[in-house]
């Protein structure tokens, strides 16, 4: 509640500070704004439809393109998309709206009327970020995307000022927002885009159109939105879209949807098994303190240390590193990039509590994911005495394919070589199912969180090392708050907090 009353006086601060910003910059000349006649001329409409306001005219310079009425200021043009528009169109304009952007004429206020909202707006966004020079790299794939972007924007930081959002700002609308606040010094901007839905991935590649398009994998994730295998493999590919013509692709060269996907750009392939990729990870070790490796490319060898552990971060960190090299920065800036990197919050974080140790990683889940980090929680070092224990929870938009993918994670879970297996959540009955039949693990499920937090009491030792893995929506980091408050506190709400102080982005 407190931090909820906190972020809602710190945006109206934020979008006071960016209307004033905006205000001025139109006053000095300074950046790129759009008036009607200018969004007309992009969008092929005729200015002369536009009914203006009383003492409007069509040269009048808009402060924002926006599309949620959490990043409304005075003075901007509100997209009225019909899947997506929170606000009425009465109350866009009461608001401060200039304009807005439809599929139909509203009442009498001024109106650019197109056919298709979303697409008009991808469309004004693009042209705005087509007038910048900078590089742009977008990270997408079905798990590890924040992961990876977070990674690639610490290597780029060591060689030029780099544009990234702190939060995983990764639909459409949010991108189309986010280019416009760009600080202009930035020369390199790093851009997370979500793949869930038809269509996405080329809307945002429209908008930020990306000369490097990295893919952490394709996987199952979204998966219900799709309808089918096919179609979600298309929603990926479409990243390059709005790639230039030299542009390159990098991708994982083990997972073979990516690698048998239809891509009409060059491609980049990175890996920890093959020799002959572009990108190979050798002398793969695991520290007490994180993963050391060296990677082999055309132009040598660079040794790596990371933060953090399981073989799927280093596929993470190898992707970060080709996407840096091919950007021509040092390899031995590109190793201080990823030796600077440390996980926080609800993903991939190792914390202590105590002599136990933390694994959490609770924003987002799938079958691969799963397995990777049930590997990782087998890796990490227990105490004497201690065991490994995974506390799993569902798995969301999995569509038809939900029941037989939590069955398969209950059989990973069960030869993972874990010791003990709780699962949460109604999906996960046929995970526990599975586990049970396969043997050599001890299986529990929790319908609720009141159960799973006795299990949790009664199940891990001081020594353990306990995995929380499941999907946002699940809530399973509820159960660490519960049962560990100090370790909640500073490992995910500071990182709230520190995310909330945060603007919309950072820039190194």
């Amino acid at each position: 509640m407190v931090l909820r009353k906190f972020a809602a006086k710190r945006r109206a601060h934020v979008k006071k500070e960016l209307y004033q910003q905006a205000q001025e910059r139109i006053r000095q000349g300074s950046g790129s704004f759009l008036s009607i006649r200018q969004c007309c001329e992009v969008l092929g409409v005729n200015p002369a439809a536009v009914k203006l306001a009383p003492g409007q005219n069509l040269d009048e310079p808009f402060t924002c393109i926006c599309a949620w009425d959490y990043y409304l200021i005075p003075g901007s043009l509100y997209a009225a998309l019909p899947l997506y528009a929170n606000l009425s169109p009465e109350q866009a304009m009461a608001r401060g709206a200039k304009a807005l952007l439809t599929d139909k004429q509203e009442g009498n206020y001024p109106c650019v009327v197109v056919p298709d909202v979303l697409e008009a707006y991808c469309k004004l966004c693009g042209y705005l970020e087509s007038l910048t020079h900078r590089r742009t790299v977008a990270v997408t794939g079905s798990v590890g995307k924040t992961t990876t972007k977070d990674m690639v924007k610490s290597v780029f930081s060591q060689a030029c000022q780099t544009f990234c959002d702190v939060e995983n700002n990764n639909m459409a609308t949010l991108v189309g927002y986010l280019v416009q606040h760009i600080p202009q010094q930035a020369e390199c901007y790093v851009q997370e885009v979500h793949e869930g839905d038809p269509g996405s991935a080329r809307s945002i590649s429209s908008i930020i159109h990306p000369d490097i398009a990295v893919i952490t994998n394709i996987g199952e994730s979204h998966l219900g939105n799709f309808g089918s295998y096919e179609g979600l493999v298309k929603g990926v590919t479409d990243i390059t879209a709005g790639m230039p013509e030299n542009g390159i692709v990098i991708l994982d060269g083990e997972d073979e949807p990516s690698v048998s996907a239809a891509w009409d750009r060059r491609v980049i392939r990175v890996s920890t098994a093959n020799p002959g990729a572009d990108y190979y990870a050798d002398h793969i070790t695991t520290a007490e303190n994180g993963l050391r490796f060296d990677v082999v490319f055309e132009k040598g060898r660079q040794p790596v240390q990371l933060k953090l552990y399981g073989l799927h971060n280093v596929t993470d960190a190898l992707l970060a590193f080709a996407a840096g090299a091919e950007a021509g920065i040092a390899p031995e800036k590109i190793a201080r990039g990823l030796a600077e990197y440390t996980p926080r919050g609800m993903r991939q974080n190792v914390v202590k509590a105590g002599g136990r140790l933390l694994y959490l990683d609770c924003f987002n889940a799938a079958v691969k994911s799963m397995q990777t980090a049930l590997d990782t929680l087998c890796g990490l070092p227990v105490g004497r005495g201690g065991k490994r224990v995974a506390v799993l929870g569902d798995m969301a938009e999995l569509g038809g394919e939900a029941e037989a993918m939590h069955r398969e994670v209950g059989r990973i879970a069960a030869r993972s070589g874990i010791d003990t297996l709780i699962c949460y959540g109604p999906l996960s009955v046929g995970m526990a199912e599975e586990a049970r039949k396969a043997g050599g693990v001890s299986v529990f499920h929790a319908a609720d969180l009141a159960e799973l937090n006795r299990l949790i009491k009664q199940q891990v030792g001081r020594s353990d090392a306990v995995l929380f893995k499941a999907s946002h929506a699940t809530n399973l980091i509820a159960a660490v708050r519960a049962n560990y408050p100090l370790v909640y506190f500073r490992a995910v709400y500071l990182d709230r907090l520190r995310r909330h102080f945060a603007r919309t982005a950072s820039l190194k």
